[in-house]
């Protein structure tokens, strides 16, 4: 009875060892392919889907030009760009699910001709047309799923 012990202490000695050592590779492989917070998670939050669109939680933390604001959403890569007008006044009526807008005027990404941009006040719902002259609004950035 005494050799039954000894054995049987010793496989269960080597099984807990391999057992905790499986644990821990397992947690080195996890922690090793975790990719770190990216600085535009921090700008653009985590992204909220509606309708065909991935929706940037959060506006840019600062209003900027038409041209910036085009600069900015690709800068983020991974196909965030402007919404188009139509996506622009789908966000709108979304805009309580969607959550975290002003009531005040964001850009979208269409242009008519060179000399006129086009951007959404989100106080009313109105889309407008101006002469492009560097005027400042808020950016909510989206990308297609």
């Amino acid at each position: 009875m005494n050799t039954f012990l000894k054995e049987n202490f010793f496989k269960l000695l080597i099984g807990s060892s391999i057992l905790i050592l499986s644990i821990g590779v397992l947690i080195y492989i996890v922690t090793a392919t975790q990719t770190p917070p990216s600085a535009n998670d921090k700008i653009i939050g985590d992204p909220i889907r509606i309708g065909k669109l991935e929706v940037a939680q959060f506006d840019f933390p600062k209003y900027m030009s038409r041209d910036n604001a085009v600069i900015a959403c690709k800068a983020l890569g991974g196909g965030w760009r402007l919404p188009i007008k139509n996506e622009l006044n789908f966000l709108f009526k979304n805009k309580d699910k969607i959550g975290g807008f002003a009531p005040e005027r964001y850009w979208n990404r269409n242009m008519t001709q060179e000399f006129y941009e086009h951007f959404q006040d989100f106080s009313n719902g109105k889309q407008y047309s101006c002469f492009r002259n560097g005027k400042f609004c808020n950016v909510r950035a989206v990308r297609s799923f």
